[in-house]
């Protein structure tokens, strides 16, 4: 199994910047580890997700 984590950024407008964050994983035994990972692999996306934001938002504050 093999898998390539990605962050995309897409500007919203001058102030606003969208994340688009995922992974794409391929191997023989993807459909098997996903049933058992899922849950806790989108948690943590989403638990890094509201981090990042909050540490970039009070960096702007700063500022």
């Amino acid at each position: 199994m093999d898998g390539e984590h990605y962050f995309k950024l897409k500007a919203i407008d001058a102030n606003q910047t969208e994340l688009i964050h995922g992974e794409n994983f391929r191997g023989i035994l993807v459909g098997l580890i996903m049933r058992m990972i899922k849950d806790a692999t989108q948690k943590g996306f989403e638990t890094m997700n509201q981090a990042l934001k909050k540490r970039t938002e009070n960096s702007i504050l700063k500022e």
